[in-house]
C-alpha cells in the first residue's frame, strides 16, 4: 500500500470559511444540558391545532433550546380562546418540564400565537 504524499495547503478564503463554519457549528441550536447558575427561560406558542412550550437558556447572547414539549389539542379544545390555550400550555409544560423546575429559576419570555 503506498501513502499519498500530496500536501494540501488552505488558502486564505478557504481558512476563513472553514473558521466561520467552526464558529457556527458551535452556536447550532441543539438541545442542551442547562446550567444550575443560569436563568432558562420557557416559550409558549399557542397555535390554533395545538400548543407547545419550548425551555432556552441563553448562553452568549444566544438562546439554546433545553427541552421541547408538544401537544395537538382536543376537539373540544380548539373551541378554546386564546388565553385559555395559553393556560393550557403553561399546565402542560409543567407538568414535562417537572424536572427543570425543582431546582431551576426561570422566567417567561415571550408568548406567540
Amino acid at each position: 500500500m503506498g501513502t499519498c504524499k500530496i500536501t494540501f495547503r488552505w488558502s486564505k478564503e478557504a481558512e476563513a470559511a472553514f473558521q466561520r463554519w467552526k464558529e457556527c457549528m458551535e452556536i447550532l441550536p441543539t438541545f442542551t444540558v442547562p446550567d444550575h447558575s443560569e436563568a432558562l427561560f420557557l416559550h409558549l406558542a399557542t397555535p390554533s391545532g395545538g400548543i407547545s412550550a419550548t425551555l432556552l437558556a441563553k448562553r452568549r447572547g444566544i438562546y439554546i433550546p433545553v427541552y421541547f414539549a408538544k401537544r395537538t389539542l382536543q376537539e373540544i379544545e380548539r373551541a378554546y380562546t386564546r388565553t385559555e390555550r395559553l393556560i393550557l400550555a403553561r399546565a402542560n409544560a409543567a407538568r414535562c418540564l417537572r424536572k427543570y423546575s425543582r431546582n431551576i429559576p426561570y422566567e417567561y419570555s415571550r408568548i406567540s400565537q
